[in-house]
Formats: structure tokens, C-alpha cells, sequence
């Protein structure tokens, strides 16, 4: 945006680990290497470097990115002229918390020990950890560790995790209060040649006491974007995903409050403006037997006695769409 004729180039090779909205604007009018910008990496909101003079060579900003400028007919560039431009993560790191299947995390090779770092925030009390839509081999060595600081030589806690297929659902052998965790795999001969996870959880999970009933329903049903009549051939499949329906009869006043007062509340939070799909486990025996996605329906308990209460809980998955 702006009234001159010149231009600015971006380049490089991104290597920051979040995704980032980059801003270069003339702070001195004038023609190519007279006139001088400004930049930021934050979108505006602070800049970097002022009156850094312009250049027909890339002059390096920061995480590698770099910027070049070009003349043109008349005036280069004057006062204000503005770029903006953004870099995208297409297999970043954060993707690993979106709570997006259709997005994914990648290493750029095998070699040697993969180490992901979970902070916290502060010292939280962590019972689970689940890796979900991995590509690890069976070979694959996998440990989580726990420490007060982000500093591994000797971990105050650490685990080894047993291998499953696609997705791993791990209970750590008790619960760890720590504000860094931190993932390890080595799988130096997975032929794709690099290590992939969709969604990565770390924290504490809720385990009812009263079980479900043994009538319960599961299966899959088409996720379908178009003409939905009669399954027409103009019909769009975006996957099939998991149904788990169960009729969770007689809970306890403890198990009801969890459940109706602290757990759907927390998918359904209005301040976010969408629906927060979670991970169910029913069958913690089965390490991979894990689905993502939305509780559906509404959280109605009906009152047996003032403290036993029965609730149906359907859970639908998110899927991978099929495009």
C-alpha cells in the first residue's frame, strides 16, 4: 500500500517456530538506498528496526526471513509505504494444539532423538498424555519426562511409553506436577522419512466411577458436505466418522457435577465462539481405542433420587476430511 513505484521482495528461509505476520514501512522517503523503512514481525504492534536504509540485496530481518527492494518509474518509495506479508507453518509445531485433524506436525528428518517441550505455564498436575494421528513404527523408542525447569540432562521425572498403532492414549504411572513436559521419540528407520502427529495432550483426565451401561452404541455415520438426498453422486464425502453412544445409568452426585457442571461446559464455552472437540477413551485397555471430537447433544440428567442420575452421551468424531 502506498503511492510509490518501487517494491520490497521478501525471502528466506523461515526458521522461528510460531506463525508470524511480518509489516515493512518507508520512515524516510526517497529513491533505492536514500530511502530507509522500518519493520516489525509482530503485525505492527512493535518494530524491530527503524531506518534501516533501503537495498537492492536482502538485508535480513529476523528468523531468517529477508527483504530486497526494486526501483521503479519515478519516486522509489515514499513516506508510509507499507508491505505486510505472513509466514505460515505449514507442518509447525503449534499445529500439535489446534484441535484440527486437517493440520499436522512434521519433523524434517529421522535422525536421531525427536524432543518436544510441553510448558505449561506453571506446575500442573499432568495423569495423561495422548499422541494422536502418529506415524510412528513399532520400533520406535517413545519416553515422556517431567521437570520443574526446561532443562533435561537429569529429568525429575521419566517414563517409557508402549508403541500402539496410529494413536496412543498413555497413563503415567502416577501423577506428575511438573510445568514442563517433554516428548522423546527415536525412529531412525520410519521409511517416510520424517515423524508426524495431528493433536498432542498432555494433562489430567476424568475417569467415571460408576461404568456405562452395556447396551451401548457405536459405529460410524457419513460426514457429508452437498446434496444430501438419497446419498446423490453430488454428494461430497468429508470422512466417516466414529458414533459412541451410551446410556450412562445411576451416576453418582459426583460423576453427574463432573460431567453436566465442569466437563460440557468447558466444550461449549461461549467466549470462544465454537464447540472445543476433546478425547474420550472406552476402553482404557486398548491403547489406540481413542476417539477425538464433540460431545453432542445436551448434557440432561434425569433424577432416579435426589443423588443418582441417568445420562445418554452421544460423542461423534472429528475426522480427517476426505479432499
Amino acid at each position: 500500500n502506498g503511492a510509490g513505484s518501487g517494491d520490497c521482495v521478501p525471502g528466506g528461509t523461515y526458521t522461528g517456530t510460531t506463525e508470524r505476520q511480518y509489516v515493512v514501512i518507508i520512515d524516510l522517503a526517497g529513491e533505492l538506498g536514500v530511502a530507509t523503512f522500518k519493520w516489525s514481525d509482530d503485525g505492527g504492534a512493535t518494530f524491530s528496526g527503524t531506518n534501516v536504509l533501503t537495498s537492492g540485496s536482502p538485508i535480513t530481518l529476523s528468523n531468517g526471513i529477508t527483504v530486497y527492494f526494486t526501483s521503479g518509474t519515478g519516486t522509489d518509495f515514499s513516506l508510509g509505504d507499507r508491505w505486510d506479508f505472513k509466514v505460515f507453518l505449514l507442518y509447525g509445531a503449534t499445529k500439535l494444539t489446534d484441535r484440527n485433524r486437517n493440520t499436522e506436525h512434521r519433523t524434517a528428518n529421522v535422525t536421531g532423538a525427536k524432543t518436544w517441550v510441553m510448558d505449561l505455564g506453571s506446575a500442573l498436575a499432568v495423569d495423561a498424555l495422548i499422541i494422536d494421528k502418529h506415524n510412528f513404527t513399532n520400533a520406535a523408542t517413545i519416553t515422556i519426562a517431567g521437570n520443574s525447569a526446561d532443562a533435561w540432562g537429569a529429568p525429575l521425572f521419566s517414563e517409557s511409553i508402549t508403541w500402539a498403532s496410529g494413536t496412543i492414549a498413555h497413563y503415567l504411572s502416577s501423577q506428575q506436577t511438573y510445568r514442563y513436559f517433554r516428548l522423546s521419540v527415536t525412529d531412525a528407520g520410519n521409511a517416510d522419512g520424517y515423524l508426524r502427529m495431528a493433536e498432542l495432550f498432555c494433562g489430567p483426565y476424568t475417569a467415571l466411577t460408576q461404568n456405562y451401561a452395556y447396551d451401548g452404541r457405536r459405529g460410524r455415520a457419513a460426514e457429508l458436505l452437498g446434496d444430501l438426498v438419497g446419498l446423490h453422486p453430488e454428494a461430497v464425502v468429508l470422512g466417516v466418522p466414529q458414533i459412541f453412544e451410551v446410556d450412562l445409568n445411576r451416576l453418582g452426585t459426583t460423576d453427574r457435577n463432573a460431567l453436566v457442571d465442569t466437563i460440557y461446559p468447558a466444550l461449549y464455552d461461549a467466549s470462544v465462539k465454537k464447540p472445543k472437540p476433546c478425547f474420550i477413551h472406552p476402553d482404557p485397555s486398548v491403547a489406540n481405542d481413542v476417539i477425538f471430537g464433540y460431545w453432542q447433544d445436551a448434557a440432561e440428567a434425569t433424577f432416579r433420587t435426589s443423588t443418582i442420575f441417568d445420562l445418554p452421551f452421544r460423542f461423534r468424531e472429528l475426522v480427517r476430511a476426505v479432499l
